[in-house]
């Protein structure tokens, strides 16, 4: 998936409610992107000879609602309004449980130990070839 599939794709899965954040002229989604790379369908690594840009769409939407999660935190809102005995309340989205939501749902979650710290890489992708006699080799 190139760029501009993963920020249409991105788009679609945070839905309406992110359009006015989406749109904004502070928006970018550029370190978004660069934090959603992820292996090329010939099994390429980023970084690597032959690697072609591709995105993981669930990542790059999850960075994006934490991202307006960050932004909706340091932005007071009025959520409760009552004058003459009525009342009118509304919830602040929680973009947070949003990117929760789809950082499960992307690929890239397996590759992540428990706890964070980097990605897990399949080794037989980088031609590894064990070194050590306790291997194998």
């Amino acid at each position: 998936m190139d760029e501009q599939q993963a920020v249409d794709a991105a788009s679609r899965l945070l839905g309406p409610a992110a359009q006015p954040s989406l749109t904004s002229t502070l928006w970018d989604w550029a370190p978004l992107l660069e934090e959603s790379v992820t292996i090329d369908a010939s099994g390429h690594l980023p970084g690597h000879a032959g690697y072609t840009a591709t995105y993981d769409a669930h990542w790059l939407a999850a960075q994006a609602a934490y991202q307006m999660a960050r932004w909706n935190a340091g932005d007071r809102h009025t959520t409760k309004l009552s004058v003459d005995g009525d009342s009118i309340e509304r919830t602040v989205a929680d973009w947070g449980s949003v990117a929760d939501d789809l950082l499960a749902a992307s690929p890239l979650s397996a590759l992540l130990p428990a706890g964070g710290g980097g990605y897990l890489v399949p080794l037989q992708l980088e031609s590894y070839g064990p070194t050590s006699t306790q291997v194998g080799g």
